[in-house]
């Protein structure tokens, strides 16, 4: 599982999440409104070439911009 090092809300209607990467690998990017269950928002982010990835919430994969959900959880993997 990769570590989220930052979420930030600039602009408001998006979320960018930043975690650690290995190079040559792929992540999944996971949500979920209360932690019973997850939803698989994207499934083939390709790592960032600065030992870092960044990934952008605005909505158009989980259904609503972060700002009109109530709550919103993420969940960072590494694919196999």
């Amino acid at each position: 599982m990769a570590t989220i090092t930052s979420c930030q809300g600039v602009p408001a209607d998006e979320t960018t999440l930043t975690w650690n990467s290995l190079p040559y690998r792929t992540y999944s990017i996971l949500y979920s409104r209360e932690f019973l269950t997850r939803y698989l928002a994207d499934d083939s982010i390709p790592a960032g070439g600065s030992g870092t990835t960044s990934w952008i919430d605005n909505g158009s994969l989980t259904g609503l911009p972060p700002t009109l959900a109530p709550r919103r959880f993420y969940r960072v993997l590494e694919n196999p």
